[in-house]
Formats: C-alpha cells, structure tokens, sequence
C-alpha cells in the first residue's frame, strides 16, 4: 500500500437519489440487491433508509397525486415513537423534486417497478379496485419501524 489511500468520491444527494432511484429499476426482481446497492452509495444508515423507504413514496405520490398525504411519518427507536415530517425532510424533498424533474424521462414499466414496493400504492390501487375515487382517498402516516 502506498503512502496515500484513494480518497472515496463523495456525491451529491441528488447524484445518489439518481443511482438509487437506478438501483430499483435495474434490481427491482432483488429486494436485497437494491438494499446492497443503495447501501454502497450512501454514507449513513439514516441516509440509507431514507432514500430506501421515501423513492417509493415519492413515486407514488407523483402517480397519483389526487390522494390527500399525510405528512406525517412515525420512526421508533429503543421502542420510543416519534413524529416526523416529510415537509422538514431534506432528503424527502430532495426525492420529490428530482421525481418531478425527471418524471418524463421514466417509462411506464420503470415506474411501476418503484410502485411495486409502495405501501401507499397498494392501498390505493385496493380502494380503487373496490370502487373509492382517487380524490376521496386520504392516507394515514407511513410508519418506519
């Protein structure tokens, strides 16, 4: 080993919301190869979770923004509920505009590849099956445990 190690590239949270928004559409089959590959692009594990657990919700509520959010999310440590908000999340906001910048360029298939792994969606798409308009639904708060 020499006497200086190569320095790791550090991204932008916009680069790595883009390789992580990737990650889903190349691995969508591999639940555990997203989380791996979103892992190896982060530097925290709250970073991680975060970008894990919101591109779905942010897909989802580009698809179908007829729906009342909350935006409210719970978070438990050591067994202690807190309340969050998407609206003072940096990396919530962050995913969304990138989501709404880039919404275009997304095939159809891609995006239904994200939506697969949203809880919201699959309660959407139940309510609707069962007859519920889009504009009449409303969702509780996301809880992350």
């Amino acid at each position: 080993m020499g006497l200086f190690s190569r320095k790791k590239r550090q991204f932008t949270l916009e680069e790595k919301i883009e390789s992580s928004i990737q990650c889903y559409f190349d691995y969508f089959q591999d639940l555990n190869k997203v989380n791996r590959k979103i892992a190896k692009i982060t530097d925290t594990e709250d970073e991680y979770m975060q970008l894990y657990l919101f591109i779905p919700m942010a897909f989802c509520r580009e698809f179908v923004p007829e729906v009342e959010y909350s935006d409210i999310y719970i978070t438990a440590d050591n067994g202690v509920e807190k309340e969050n908000h998407f609206s003072k999340s940096q990396i919530f906001s962050e995913i969304t505009s990138v989501v709404k910048r880039k919404w275009n360029t997304f095939s159809g298939e891609d995006i239904m590849k994200i939506l697969f792994y949203s809880g919201d969606f699959k309660a959407i798409n139940e309510s609707l099956h069962n007859g519920a308009k889009p504009e009449d639904l409303k969702s509780v708060p996301a809880r992350i445990l």
